[in-house]
């Protein structure tokens, strides 16, 4: 039942979308067969068919690209698997420090918090602000 869910979602639009026509149409000329001259009825059903057309395929496009949609990252997310398996996984995506910070910068920024008091864990080398009691490992700043 959940498989090819968008798939199943593309269908349900397009019959959904030949339903509302056809009702619209149908329910259009009900309301024209009650009118024996051109009148406000007259004017009823000719704007029942045409906005109930529109509003089917306007909202049957949406539904059908909500099913696109789901296809398509069903579709993403084959490839990755695939290539998780294809390719060697141990190695982490993300580098633990960020590279693209220059040095300089990262030393200027660290003596900066360390020169108002803040300190740096021995433990896991976390940067903590002098606000900080305990660092993130669990180690208190008074602990040697």
């Amino acid at each position: 039942m959940f498989e090819n869910v968008g798939e199943k979602i593309k269908k349900l639009a397009v019959i959904l979308c030949c339903l509302g026509i056809l009702g619209s149409i149908i329910w259009g000329i009900s309301i024209l067969g009650v009118s024996d001259r051109y009148n406000d009825t007259t004017v009823a059903g000719i704007t029942t068919i045409v906005v109930g057309i529109l509003g089917s395929i306007i909202s049957s496009y949406f539904m059908y690209g909500f099913g696109e949609l789901i296809v398509h990252i069903i579709s993403i997310d084959n490839k990755i698997k695939e290539n998780n398996v294809a390719n060697d996984i141990s190695k982490p995506l993300v580098e633990d420090k960020p590279s693209n910070l220059p040095v300089k910068k990262v030393d200027e920024e660290e003596a900066k918090i360390l020169a108002e008091g803040g300190w740096k864990c021995p433990d896991c080398g976390n940067l903590n602000s002098k606000f900080i009691s305990n660092c993130i490992c669990g180690r208190h700043k008074n602990d040697k």
